[in-house]
């Protein structure tokens, strides 16, 4: 027996109609995924900065080595700043540029040859350990 072209039709627009509602469900599963996902890294984030708070509190409190090696520190600091601010003028500005531009240059001289020779003794130690 033939079913008319009008079931045909009524029973494919109830199949559409449940494939929309799975859709919907499935759109609706994936939106609640995300935002979990979403909340995820920042309920880290906020973890972790609690955690580097509270790690500071602990190292600047006046009962730690920290806390107590950073007061003589912090008050050498202060004097340094207000001498500063007393002279008005910058310790930088009193070095001529062409002695500032041959320690610059010094210091990247050393810091290359630093690096190069610790690659070499990198390199040497690995030489030695393969043999």
């Amino acid at each position: 027996m033939e079913s008319s072209l009008s079931t045909r039709l009524a029973i494919a627009e109830a199949g559409l109609r449940a494939l929309e509602e799975i859709l919907a469900d499935v759109l609706d599963i994936l939106a609640e995924v995300k935002a979990k996902q979403d909340e995820m890294p920042q309920d880290h984030d906020a973890r972790r900065t609690d955690q580097r708070r509270r790690w500071w509190q602990r190292l600047g409190n006046n009962n730690s080595i920290f806390g107590r090696a950073r007061l003589p520190i912090q008050s050498k600091l202060m004097l340094d700043r207000a001498l500063l601010k007393s002279h008005h003028t910058s310790v930088l500005d009193e070095i001529p540029k062409d002695d500032l531009a041959f320690w610059k240059g010094m210091g990247r001289t050393a810091i290359t040859g630093l690096f190069l020779m610790t690659v070499f003794m990198i390199g040497l130690y690995q030489l030695l350990n393969h043999n």
